[in-house]
């Protein structure tokens, strides 16, 4: 890595690290974009280079805990010899377990802000959605290998299968994110739905 590079590097992370202090510290939703430069002893132009807004910075910080256990799902996908339901369970399990294993002090700070009646519940319902980019990849990995295996259903739309196998659950995640409801709740309830869908398709 340049050493270019590498400044910039120290410099996200400098700004993220101080961001989850301060969210810890005095609550998401009194955290500004200049206090956190302040903070960060950085310039507001340099901060604005890197995260343009407050927004942009809240969405990197669960984007990291959203991503989960990347590892872990990568080699859950590259061992996958049969068994679709329970992998998807696994994969889902993993999901959960990044939210669950974040700091819990910034995390309740951002639980709280989502949870604000002060939020159109459109800023809400679409959290997961808007920085999980990679979720229905997941889900279409494994019903591909699936499919090869000829576990399932040859005539299925794969893409809209994973998209919808998304759906269900960033909408989990979104739930356990604004403390609606409990992990062992939400995977149940996940993994009934999941079950619902794909067992037609199923041989």
């Amino acid at each position: 890595m340049s050493l270019r590079n590498l400044k910039k590097l120290k410099t996200r992370t400098l700004i993220l690290e101080t961001a989850k202090r301060l969210a810890a510290e005095e609550g998401w939703s009194n955290v500004t974009t200049r206090k956190l430069a302040a903070q960060a002893d950085l310039s507001y132009q340099t901060l604005y280079n890197y995260f343009p807004a407050k927004g942009a910075i809240i969405k990197e910080l669960i984007a990291e805990v959203y991503q989960g256990e990347r590892q872990a799902i990568d080699q859950l996908i590259e061992n996958f010899d049969g068994n679709l339901l329970d992998a998807i369970n696994q994969l889902n399990v993993l999901r959960f377990k990044g939210l669950e294993d974040a700091d819990s002090s910034w995390i309740k700070s951002v639980q709280s802000y989502f949870a604000s009646s002060d939020l159109e519940s459109s800023e809400i319902s679409n959290i997961v959605e808007m920085i999980d980019q990679s979720g229905s990849d997941y889900y279409y990995q494994l019903l591909m290998a699936s499919q090869r295996l000829g576990e399932l259903d040859q005539n299925l739309d794969i893409q809209l299968m994973s998209y919808s196998l998304s759906v269900l659950a960033n909408h989990a995640l979104d739930r356990m994110l604004t403390n609606r409801e409990t992990r062992e709740a939400l995977s149940q309830t996940l993994s009934e739905q999941i079950e619902q869908l794909l067992t037609p398709h199923l041989k």
